[in-house]
């Protein structure tokens, strides 16, 4: 009579528990989903694979290192063994200890005779401008070049050597 209705109203028949929720109903969950027992199992596995992940990453670094340290120890012993071979060819084939300079570094004489005279005339002009240098020096120190207590020219003080001339020879 009701269900015949029009707007097909039915009467709600209660359950016998109302807070109780039907397995059709939208926010039904199962039990086993809903309370949720193992947190610390999870938690542990979750532990675990972070573990192996690191493991895993310091394991590879550790064997690109140790690839990477054994190609520089063959590189160092391949460049060793390339210098050993190249100092057993140099074994019959030495040379003096000469020096390339153009003097002697221990008594700094030069060598060529011409180097030599080129280096007493450099030597001595290199007297003669100090010595001018010197005695310009002395003399304008008193501003007028005489001496500011008696007023008489101030002597030389300085022996100047003649002024050097260089001969081709």
């Amino acid at each position: 009579m009701l269900a015949n209705r029009k707007e097909g109203f039915e009467r709600h028949t209660a359950s016998t528990n109302p807070l109780e929720v039907i397995e059709t109903a939208a926010g039904y969950i199962k039990d086993n989903h809903r309370f949720h027992t193992d947190t610390a199992g999870e938690q542990k596995a979750l532990r675990e694979l972070n573990q192996m992940k690191k493991q895993t990453f310091l394991e590879t670094r550790r064997n690109e290192r140790l690839k990477r340290e054994t190609e520089i120890h063959e590189k160092q012993k391949e460049a060793f063994e390339k210098e050993q071979k190249k100092q057993e060819n140099l074994v019959g084939t030495d040379k003096k200890n000469i020096s390339y300079s153009r003097y002697d570094i221990i008594t700094k004489e030069a060598k060529n005779p011409h180097d030599r005279k080129v280096q007493e005339y450099e030597n001595q002009v290199r007297a003669y401008k100090g010595s001018l240098r010197a005695e310009r020096l002395y003399q304008k120190s008193s501003g007028n070049g005489l001496n500011p207590i008696t007023g008489e020219p101030l002597p030389q003080r300085f022996q100047i050597p003649p002024k050097p001339s260089f001969q081709e020879g």
